[in-house]
């Protein structure tokens, strides 16, 4: 049987990465042709995801047909922002995917370390074996804020620095090439769009800058770009914002924007953990999507999580419901295991 061509491996993983930043294209390519150096087929099976895509795949279960898949809103996974990708192995003639992770599935993660990625099998609770991640070191309440990473490819040099962050000069209502509309008071909700300026304007700004995530007209500038005008700039903090939490995105703030702010919450002591009810408040979990077992977890972070333990595919546990977490695309069960309560993360999971 004849061995899949390089050519074919690299043309399959660029259409199914789709437009990912361009020193993770490059260095992906790069990780596919080392490995295909030494005897490994590897392919790409994901890569950028729109907002509009993220958004379809959270509404299905929820407002079209179809099972629960994610937990992540637009904008709360690095897909999104072009910065990570998954890939497989496949057989000698590309004809089949190959998922059991063994030495070359290792040896490809070690190629992709080599050349700036991190890679999902590294962390610990939930390990993700087919993630790699590319992120310049922001965390993705960077990314939701709006900022750029600055990536350096090890590879042929290619450099993505972000634009300097310079103070733009305040315009000025009296200006015949900008008419501005002067809005005063507090903002609670009346209609603020492009071309607005003044006290109001400055408190959507401020709300949107205290939010939990932030989104910042232009961070890095003076006082972060809060300056009571609704410019090219607030207007795209409030499309992001929008964004996030599912709405239409116009770049209009209204009632529906006002009432999905989340302003940060003052320090305090952390609370007690809660304990199991017994019995699942919401059934039983079953365990899928698994070679062999599920890993359980104490909190719903796979990144710092500790295992508690595993669940073997097909056993149940009582389910208590479902939560956002960190780190993940799915989401977290929350399920009661030996007494505590425990995490397994979301495509492993079905309730039933």
């Amino acid at each position: 049987m004849a061995r899949v061509a390089l050519q074919t491996l690299i043309d399959r993983s660029t259409k199914n990465m789709g437009a990912v930043h361009a020193v993770v294209k490059e260095t992906t390519l790069e990780v596919i042709k080392r490995a295909y150096k030494e005897g490994i087929n590897v392919q790409i099976s994901a890569g950028y995801r729109s907002n509009a895509e993220q958004q379809r795949l959270y509404n299905q279960g929820r407002t079209t047909p179809g099972n629960i898949v994610t937990n992540a809103k637009p904008g709360q996974s690095l897909h999104n922002y072009g910065l990570a990708v998954d890939y497989f192995l496949t057989n000698e003639s590309g004809t089949k995917a190959v998922w059991t992770v063994n030495a070359n599935w290792r040896r490809v993660a070690a190629i992709a370390k080599s050349l700036g990625f991190s890679w999902g099998g590294d962390w610990t609770g939930f390990v993700d074996y087919p993630h790699l991640e590319m992120t310049g070191g922001l965390s993705l309440s960077q990314l939701q804020a709006g900022k750029k990473p600055n990536l350096i490819s090890k590879v042929g040099g290619t450099v993505s620095k972000p634009p300097a962050n310079k103070p733009a000069p305040k315009p000025k209502p009296s200006k015949p090439t900008q008419k501005w509309t002067t809005k005063n008071g507090k903002w609670t909700g009346q209609v603020l769009e492009k071309g607005d300026c003044g006290p109001a304007v400055k408190d959507l700004q401020t709300k949107l800058a205290n939010n939990n995530p932030p989104f910042y007209p232009e961070k890095g500038a003076k006082n972060n770009g809060i300056d009571g005008y609704y410019g090219a700039k607030t207007e795209d903090a409030v499309k992001r914002f929008q964004s996030y939490y599912g709405l239409v995105v116009d770049g209009v703030a209204g009632k529906k924007t006002y009432g999905k702010l989340a302003p940060k919450k003052a320090a305090s002591k952390p609370a007690s953990k809660p304990k199991p009810s017994g019995g699942g408040k919401h059934g039983k979990l079953k365990i899928v999507g698994v070679s062999n077992a599920a890993i359980v977890m104490d909190s719903p972070d796979r990144k710092k999580a500790k295992n508690l333990g595993t669940v073997k595919l097909g056993a149940t546990l009582p389910l208590n419901g479902s939560v956002r977490g960190k780190n993940s695309d799915t989401g977290y069960w929350e399920v009661e295991f030996k007494g505590k309560l425990g995490y397994i993360t979301g495509k492993f999971g079905k309730q039933v």
